[in-house]
């Protein structure tokens, strides 16, 4: 997840024949404070089982962008998908925002939603999930509840809060 520093930065949007390139500011890793910089594998390809049809994008593909005269910005996906198995179906759909102003970058936020759909012989889980970040100059406030349904009937709910402070605070 990308999110911004407590106070402003310059981003770099690149368009040219070669491609678009968005260059983002990075808070440098601390030496003295031992963090290192980490290093990902390349992705391998995607397999297709046998007898499993795949549907729908879950990858954000469109986002929607509103940007107002004050500075404030936010941007939003949606997306869903869905897989069919000999036992049953499951889809997803997922929505996830972000909001920021250009004067006030240390209280960004985001509110994301989730909702799995299990598709069983005889009856319907669903589970579901709501995300909330915000935050300030000294801290990063995180707010996650997950729900799981049976044929509509509440089976287990479960909820965090937490506040991290940030990086010299």
């Amino acid at each position: 997840m990308i999110w911004p520093t407590p106070h402003p930065a310059t981003a770099t949007v690149r368009l040219g024949p070669a491609g678009t390139r968005l260059v983002l500011p990075v808070v440098p890793a601390d030496p003295e404070a031992d963090q290192r910089v980490p290093v990902f594998a390349e992705p391998g390809p995607e397999e297709q089982p046998p007898g499993i049809r795949h549907w729908g994008d879950m990858v954000p593909v469109r986002w929607t962008l509103q940007r107002d005269d004050t500075g404030a910005a936010a941007i939003w996906w949606r997306g869903s998908t869905g897989t069919e198995f000999p036992w049953g179906r499951v889809v997803d759909e997922e929505y996830l925002r972000y909001s920021v102003h250009d004067a006030r970058p240390a209280s960004a936020s985001a509110h994301g939603e989730a909702r799995t759909e299990f598709h069983l012989a005889g009856r319907l889980l669903i589970a579901t999930s709501v995300l909330d970040l915000a935050g300030d100059e000294e801290s990063l406030r995180y707010s996650y509840r997950r729900e799981l349904r049976c044929d509509g009937i509440l089976i287990r709910e479960r909820g965090w809060e937490c506040r991290y402070p940030r990086d010299g605070h």
